[in-house]
């Protein structure tokens, strides 16, 4: 774990999260569309594929927890405020600069589904909906 109590991915702690790798930025201000995106999946990242569940892109709400980190707060609180308030089709975006494992777990258990992506400059995308039964 690093100093923020996140489990680093590592050889000592392997992160089994299927990844897509994105080339491609985003800004505060840019909305995120599928014709933006181009994504280079690598063989070892082959079973990284969205749930036929996933919603559209355009049902997605973005929330970028960067700038809350560099001032030292904890995002966790207004994240699960957001998560809740989420409509049953709509999703979530997280964009972090590094793998939220725990909340990844935790709203997995909740009965949420996740897709990760990894961006630019250590940029993670994190997408969270909730998976339809």
């Amino acid at each position: 774990m690093n100093e923020k109590g996140h489990i680093d991915p590592s050889p000592s702690h392997p992160v089994r999260v299927p990844v897509l790798k994105v080339d491609a930025h985003f800004d505060s201000d840019q909305a995120l569309t599928r014709s933006r995106l181009r994504q280079h999946v690598s063989p070892i990242d082959s079973i990284a594929t969205a749930s036929p569940n996933m919603p559209p892109l355009s049902k997605f709400k973005r929330f970028d927890v960067r700038p809350l980190l560099q001032r030292g707060a904890e995002p966790l609180a207004e994240i699960l405020q957001r998560v809740k308030s989420l409509a049953a089709e709509d999703g979530l975006i997280i964009i972090a600069p590094f793998l939220p494992s725990p909340l990844i777990e935790s709203l997995g258990s909740q009965g949420f589904a996740s897709k990760v992506e990894h961006g630019e400059r250590g940029t993670w995308f994190v997408y969270f909906w909730r998976e339809k039964e």
